[in-house]
């Protein structure tokens, strides 16, 4: 009997070797999950954080079913003084609605007021301390963050942009977070958004020579995620990259740069999409382009902005979002390309 028992203990010894225990899976888009993610962007400050429009996103979080919800983070609007606590009610209220619904959050950290600036960018100890804070406030929900989106211009970065300054703010944050999370919330870099020459501020620098820089300055052992954002965009999303015309596929310009510098295994995601103005369908419009980035290996990810009872046709950021005549049909659209994901998922799920 003895013997008998030896052998089952060592045959099952065998076999959990042979299928190791395993984590928690790894959030679709993010580093170690090859499906490509789908997410919505909220709102923590300005009219999309009142209790009307957290109930349109209680409903839209229910009805999607999105991989990500991505919510901004504006550090001077919600700690504009450096005595003062953090306000974060609105925040709290938005991760708790993320958490209830087992949605991870990309957290977008934007505008470091002026006593967290310095002539070179964000202060990097002060900016250390404040992601500290949130990961340790939210543990679980909170999965990644970007780190100061549209760093290559004036308004995102708050300075001069310069890759080696933000080279060495991202990889600092990124090796600290990453030991004081246990690996549980990874940086997402850059934001790089793309500017048109004729429109942009003097002192912003191109996306694709900013990216350059990154390279040059060593940031590609801390960057398994780059970030694009499209500020705007024009034609239509099968177009080729044309001079002077921000058109969708200027991420393989990006794409080209990563593997000049032998990043080819970096993921790319798209962390604000913007249609065209003048586009007579802009729900086909993101129909096409989502279906586009999605059979792009190398894209992880996609956020989209959905509209709220404070939305407007088109906002001042030029970021995507919709009048609420529009919303339905996005909606709709929207579950059928997250449905693709995962349809066991939806089939306790009734259709509206």
């Amino acid at each position: 009997m003895t013997r008998k028992v030896v052998y089952l203990a060592l045959a099952l010894a065998l076999l959990l070797a042979a299928f190791p225990a395993t984590t928690v899976d790894a959030a679709r888009g993010e580093p170690g999950n090859p499906e490509f993610g789908y997410g919505i962007t909220l709102s923590a400050a300005g009219p999309m954080a009142n209790n009307a429009n957290f109930s349109t996103f209680q409903n839209y979080a229910q009805q999607l079913k999105p991989d990500w919800v991505a919510i901004d983070f504006d550090w001077s609007a919600i700690q504009p003084e450096a005595r003062h606590p953090l306000a974060l009610d609105s925040m709290d209220a938005l991760m708790n609605l993320a958490a209830e619904n087992q949605l991870p959050v990309l957290l977008r950290l934007v505008n470091a007021p002026p006593w967290a600036q310095t002539a070179y960018g964000p202060e990097p100890q002060l900016t250390e301390a404040l992601l500290r804070e949130l990961c340790d406030r939210y543990p679980g929900v909170l999965q990644a963050i970007e780190v100061f989106p549209g760093a290559n211009t004036l308004a995102g970065w708050g300075a001069l942009p310069d890759p080696a300054a933000y080279t060495r703010l991202f990889s600092s944050l990124s090796q600290s977070i990453s030991q004081s999370t246990q690996g549980k919330v990874f940086l997402v870099a850059a934001g790089l958004q793309i500017t048109d020459p004729a429109n942009r501020h003097g002192l912003d620098i191109d996306a694709l020579d900013f990216l350059t820089g990154l390279y040059q300055s060593g940031i590609q052992a801390s960057m398994p995620v780059l970030s694009l954002q499209y500020q705007s965009t024009a034609g239509d999303p099968l177009d080729p990259v044309q001079s002077g015309q921000t058109t969708l596929r200027y991420y393989e310009e990006v794409r080209r740069i990563m593997l000049a510098h032998d990043h080819s295994s970096g993921l790319l995601w798209i962390t604000r999409l913007a249609t065209p103005i003048s586009t007579a369908d802009p729900i086909a419009w993101i129909e096409n382009a989502c279906k586009l980035l999605r059979s792009q290996l190398y894209m992880g990810a996609v956020f989209i902005d959905i509209p709220s009872t404070a939305a407007s046709q088109a906002g001042s950021n030029g970021a995507l979002i919709y009048n609420l005549s529009h919303a339905d049909k996005l909606i709709q659209v929207l579950r059928q390309l997250i449905f693709q994901n995962a349809p066991e998922e939806w089939l306790t799920t009734a259709v509206p």
